[in-house]
């Protein structure tokens, strides 16, 4: 069970979660907090996917006790792993359709970059800085879609890009192979 517990992730997914709840709250939105838990299903979904996919990556011995992937060390299977990514991904899905419509186009694209980060495909340090800048970004305007798209909803998600790109992108490297 506590292996499980890993795949929520919570020391990222609670802050993917209030990004998009800021979001929701500065565009107005009268179900804030549901698209916090909207915000923080799709998360969970996206970080255990990627621990599925680093799990080749992750059962490297001197990365199992840093990263605590339940995959590479065996105590959760890939099917399993699957299961509660793609049960969170849904569940968010479901909630961000009843609450905002409007929010399933950055919902999508956010769904578009875990899926191209799942298959490697910005594996550069640029890469993965614009791609995880794009991601907060994408979860600010995932929030604000449920309100009012106003000039500051766009500038907080021009804020959370630069600070992702220029504050923890940059150097968020762990999984080339130059490490």
């Amino acid at each position: 069970m506590k292996d499980v517990f890993y795949l929520l992730r919570l020391n990222r997914t609670m802050m993917v979660a209030l990004i998009t709840g800021t979001g929701a709250y500065t565009a107005g939105a009268v179900r804030s907090l549901w698209m916090v838990l909207a915000g923080w299903c799709l998360a969970v979904g996206g970080f255990s996917l990627d621990f599925c996919a680093d799990r080749a990556a992750d059962s490297v011995p001197a990365w199992v006790g840093i990263r605590h992937n339940p995959l590479a060390n065996g105590q959760v299977s890939l099917r399993a792993g699957l299961v509660f990514s793609l049960a969170f991904m849904a569940a968010s899905f479901a909630l961000t359709a009843w609450l905002s419509p409007l929010s399933l186009v950055p919902w999508a694209a956010i769904v578009a970059v875990i899926g191209a980060l799942a298959l490697h495909w910005f594996e550069t340090p640029l890469g993965r800085a614009l791609t995880l800048g794009g991601l907060q970004g994408l979860y600010v305007l995932t929030g604000g879609g449920a309100g009012t798209l106003t000039s500051a909803v766009w500038l907080l998600a021009g804020l959370f890009f630069l600070a992702m790109v220029g504050g923890r992108g940059m150097i968020d490297v762990r999984d080339l192979a130059q490490d």
